[in-house]
């Protein structure tokens, strides 16, 4: 064995700066954790000089594209290796898959490069290269759901292809079960290959197989959720006139040991599964396909000592059948015979689970209706559950039974001047999104502000988004711009109504909900006589509501006695997020059109500026500012019920 410390000759550039040598000599090859110690890791309690295992590795130390630290090797098979890794210009750690199938090629004298052994046609290794990257941007697709482990980047190097995946600390699930006494609960088991058996569906719909399930290809996060790697058992690798077996003994079919890849398909990893689960709650390995084709002594997971269902226990050995025709041709089959349901009708069920709500009044008379991004998840609750979720076009996600919304981090990019024109107009930014920061879905509380006969007119007890009154272009306009507009945007044209009533009503509340939202004549002063009427299911308050009331004729209104709390609310932590700002009480935006004169009076126009109420006192909203949100709407008091 050699023991290596390796640094670059030059400075790597990371996202604090440049990374020095003093600081790349921080890093410990063997877990890639940084400290200040010399010799000794405090984290892993070994030395910090790597430790070259095999000699057709690379050697720990080596840098790939000029960023990613290779460390000590984490396992290798027929197809490649896998390094332990550090971003240096992320700063994270990561695994490295180095595409190295052994029986092809071997290592150049340099230690780094890639040689095509004589005996292999460099024609079949540029092909296996190349379906190599063209796996990687598949799995590259599924890595977002959980059940994959996630993809980071992917490139070419020393003749060869590499892969940068997201590091699993936890250990494989051979690990885990040994650790837990030697076998799982069946419904423990069943839970944690969940996501790996629903996400193997839509991996075979792309055309691709893994052939290598077990234990040891199925590894855990920090939070227990397990990820399935190694989709090297994909591809057929060899010389041109041999096949060579990838799998474990135990777990692949007589199909796979027999290299007959005429004969694989979703089927062959159905019994990789199945043998995993069986291990799983058993503890054992299942007897060999291939000694079962001599004598079948597999013992049947229903004759265990331990609590199975027989249609689960019936699944499992359907799925470990010696013939591929009498397995489950499809893992959706497979998922129905172990869960009840099809993988595609978990996320109806689980939109169902948080779909239809009573509407509920507290003790303190306070309404709980809909759902809204309230909370900010952080720290360890941002498992990989929640960041590799499948998020809809409003970027909302259903994680079991819990609704999450993701917010992109943004970072603005001057773009290159490219030309004359564009050196003269200025440099133009653009948007780059740099990560996510997760917000969970809480019930919304309602203050009544009206009661007439069975309609009840609810207002949010928080601000509960942060927008501007209009259309984008007016965000992109300096407040010189904004002074010359002439006209503005009266509410019935406004996009803030247009969001309030699609966007926000779709996020907020399900379909059943949605039924139960009553349509609201809205009045909005336009002079100081009239009014331009809108028909709205969610709204904005107006300064008139505020000092006269809800649901009450304005034109009788006016005159009448004044309400001088203007009644400000706080924000969520969501908003807070959205401001750049901290929790507390915050100002909210108006639907009232118009220039404020003294005395909080105004002349109503179809002007470039709105109202807003701001620490108590009114003031202008601008079409390029944003403010708080927070709606009105109205139900049938029928469809109120008590809390118990």
């Amino acid at each position: 064995m050699k023991y290596w410390m390796q640094a670059p000759s030059e400075c790597i550039q990371g996202s604090g700066g440049k990374m020095e040598q003093s600081e790349i000599k921080k890093i410990c090859l063997r877990c890639m954790r940084v400290s200040d110690d010399p010799e000794v890791c405090p984290f892993c309690g070994r030395e910090k000089r790597g430790q070259q295992t095999w000699s057709k590795a690379l050697a720990p130390g080596t840098i790939l594209n000029n960023k990613i630290l290779i460390g000590n090797i984490l396992g290798k098979g027929g197809y490649g290796i896998t390094y332990i890794g550090y971003d240096m210009l992320l700063e994270y750690r990561v695994a490295v898959k180095e595409f190295f199938p052994d029986e092809m090629v071997d290592r150049s004298e340099d230690g780094s490069s890639v040689l095509v052994l004589d005996a292999v046609n460099k024609d079949e290794y540029d092909k296996e290269t190349k379906a190599y990257l063209r796996e990687a941007r598949i799995l590259a697709e599924f890595s977002k759901f959980p059940g994959i482990v996630a993809v980071k980047d992917f490139f070419y190097q020393n003749n060869t292809a590499y892969l940068i995946m997201e590091y699993l600390e936890s250990g494989n699930l051979r690990k885990y079960i040994d650790s837990h006494g030697g076998w799982l609960p069946v419904d423990e088991a069943l839970e944690k290959m969940e996501p790996v058996i629903a996400i193997l569906g839509r991996v075979h719909q792309s055309g691709l197989i893994h052939r290598d399930i077990s234990p040891d290809n199925i590894m855990l996060d920090e939070d227990g959720s397990i990820k399935l790697i190694d989709f090297g058992g994909s591809r057929k690798l060899g010389f041109a006139n041999q096949q060579v077996f990838l799998g474990k003994w135990g777990f692949a079919p007589l199909e796979q040991m027999l290299s007959k890849l005429s004969e694989q398909g979703p089927w062959t990893d159905i019994y990789g599964i199945c043998a995993t689960l069986y291990c799983m709650m058993t503890g054992d390995i299942p007897q060999s396909s291939f000694e079962r084709n001599e004598k079948d002594e597999l013992i049947n997971i229903a004759d265990y000592t331990i609590q199975i269902d027989k249609k689960v226990a019936a699944a499992i050995m359907k799925g470990l059948s010696m013939k591929p025709e009498d397995r489950q041709q499809s893992v959706e089959e497979l998922y129905h015979d172990l869960y009840g349901i099809y993988p595609d009708e978990k996320n109806v069920q689980a939109q169902e689970k948080i779909g239809e709500q009573h509407i509920l009044k507290d003790r303190n008379n306070r309404i709980w209706f809909g759902d809204y991004p309230m909370n900010e998840i952080t720290g360890a609750q941002v498992t990989s559950d929640l960041i590799y979720a499948e998020y809809d076009k409003d970027d909302t996600a259903v994680i079991d039974g819990e609704k999450y919304l993701r917010m992109p981090i943004v970072r603005e990019t001057v773009a290159e001047k490219e030309s004359l024109l564009t050196m003269m107009r200025g440099s133009r930014t653009e948007t780059e999104i740099t990560g996510y920061r997760y917000f969970k879905f809480n019930m919304l509380s309602w203050r009544i502000v009206a009661e007439r006969g069975d309609r009840i007119t609810l207002e949010s007890e928080y601000i509960i988004d942060y927008k501007p009154f209009d259309q984008e272009k007016y965000l992109k306009m300096n407040d010189r711009e904004i002074v010359r507009v002439k006209s503005g945007i009266y509410w019935e044209k406004s996009k803030i109504r247009e969001w309030l009533n699609s966007v926000f009503v779709r996020r907020a509340f399900s379909e059943a909900d949605r039924a139960k939202l009553q349509v609201t004549k809205v009045s909005t002063p336009v002079s100081a006589l009239s009014d331009r009427v809108t028909y709205d299911k969610v709204y904005l308050p107006s300064i008139e509501e505020i000092r006269h009331g809800f649901d009450v004729d304005i034109s009788i209104a006016r005159g009448s006695k004044v309400n001088n709390d203007l009644d400000m609310a706080p924000c969520s932590q969501y908003v807070a997020a959205l401001m750049g700002g901290s929790i507390g009480h915050s100002s909210y935006g108006l639907r009232s059109r118009g220039h404020i004169d003294e005395g909080d009076s105004y002349k109503c126009a179809e002007n470039y500026e709105g109202h807003a109420l701001v620490d108590n006192y009114l003031s202008e909203w601008f079409l390029n500012k944003s403010v708080g949100i927070r709606p009105v709407i109205c139900v049938n008091a029928e469809d109120i019920h008590e809390m118990t």
